[in-house]
């Protein structure tokens, strides 16, 4: 019963290697609803992706430089003139070619932050694709902390109760696959599109 159950579950969790992070976003909601009709409209009779720009700061004196060099940028739409700001810098925005958190839109929020970089001497790039970009690495960088809280606080509670070493390894490896089995369901039908039509989900 065990060897089936951990199979099923491998099974149901096996979509998790395809899975690929992002954000809620109007493409989340159904075609024809009122928000997704709205946001639509605005990027099929105006300049897409204009509302989620790549915010960036470099010295006034480098502005137009750094202009031209992000413009260059193959996943650049366009850049908005240098508007100065207090600190003697400039704020440049730039409009992505590609969805805001698609990988590409993280690719050219990372070259813009290596012209940030080399024209200020530190990164000073905001936006919605910056702001995903860190917080994936902070997912990343606190995670194998947050593993291990949690790995140690089963461990020492159930040992306490129940005297045993292994119910405490048992539970935490079958937690680990039904979360990662209803993950991967997760990624089943809201990425993949596999029974979507049941949830009216598209």
């Amino acid at each position: 019963v065990a060897l089936g159950a951990t199979l099923i579950l491998l099974l149901a969790a096996s979509p998790l290697a395809g899975a690929t992070l992002t954000q809620p976003g109007s493409e989340a909601v159904p075609q024809g609803r009122e928000s997704r009709t709205v946001t639509d409209t605005l990027r099929s009779d105006f300049t897409p992706y204009m509302e989620s720009p790549i915010s960036a700061t470099v010295p006034a004196r480098a502005a137009r430089e750094a202009r031209a060099r992000i413009a260059a940028l193959d996943g650049v739409r366009a850049v908005s003139p240098p508007q100065p700001v207090p600190g003697g810098v400039a704020l440049l925005q730039a409009t992505p070619a590609d969805e805001p958190l698609s990988p590409a839109a993280q690719d050219t929020a990372r070259r813009i932050r290596s012209i940030s970089e080399a024209e200020s001497g530190r990164s000073r790039v905001g936006g919605v694709t910056a702001e995903f970009i860190d917080f994936k690495q902070s997912l990343l960088d606190h995670a194998p902390l947050v593993g291990g809280l949690i790995v140690a606080t089963t461990m020492i509670l159930l040992f306490l109760m129940t005297g045993s070493l292994l119910l405490p390894l048992k539970t935490l490896v079958m937690n680990a696959l039904s979360i990662a089995a209803a993950l991967g369901l997760v990624v089943l039908v809201f990425q993949d599109g596999v029974g979507s039509g049941l949830f009216d989900y598209a």
